[in-house]
């Protein structure tokens, strides 16, 4: 028996279920924001679609604007955090990583 191998799986088995835990959290939270900025960006078209006015032109602009800077930053978050990683990659397709 190998107490100190089947400590480091029970360990690993934690950290494995904790990410997993908080990656779940994360999506919901990424996918919560990012449908309330769609509804503004829906909403502002349909007020756009019904009365063509400069208000109704800017609420759509800003709502855009608002969805744009959003994903670009979570984006730019992503690459930093993964971007270590894909240097260590010989290529790109999947099974070629390595």
């Amino acid at each position: 028996m190998n107490t100190h191998g089947e400590a480091l799986v029970a360990e690993l088995k934690w950290v494995h279920d904790m990410i997993r835990r908080d990656l779940t959290t994360v999506r919901q939270m990424a996918a919560d924001v990012a449908a309330g900025l769609l509804d503004d960006v829906e909403a502002a078209a349909t007020d756009l679609s019904a009365a063509e006015s400069p208000e109704a032109r800017q609420r759509l602009t800003q709502a855009l604007g608002t969805l744009s800077a959003d994903l670009l930053a979570h984006l730019r978050y992503e690459e930093d955090q993964i971007s270590g990683t894909l240097r260590t990659w010989s290529g790109w397709r999947a099974g070629e990583a390595g």
